[in-house]
């Protein structure tokens, strides 16, 4: 049986001065399934639709991932994870 697990996505943009911009960003979150019990050793793909850029890391003990340092654009993540539902987050703006 495949359980399902969620992706809780947190953008962030950043900026180093109040009057100073960047063109970078990034994104993180932590994986979780439906009991809200973290999901260690997922595999999180990131893909840059405007870009083509991609990225794969692991959730780290806590759940937890993040891309850092992405040029501005819409991207879409993957997660998956043995014994888990595959999940797919799009249209997130960075």
């Amino acid at each position: 049986m495949l359980h399902k697990i969620s992706a809780v996505a947190v953008l962030f943009l950043t900026s180093s001065l109040a009057i100073a911009q960047t063109f970078r960003g990034g994104i993180s979150g932590t994986v979780s399934d439906q009991s809200g019990a973290v999901i260690a050793d997922a595999t999180v793909k990131l893909l840059g639709t405007d870009t083509g850029l991609t990225r794969v890391v692991q959730t780290a003990a806590a759940g937890e991932f993040a891309f850092q340092d992405l040029p501005l654009g819409k991207y879409s993540i993957t997660v998956s994870q043995a014994g888990f539902q595959t999940v797919d987050v799009h249209d997130i703006n960075v």
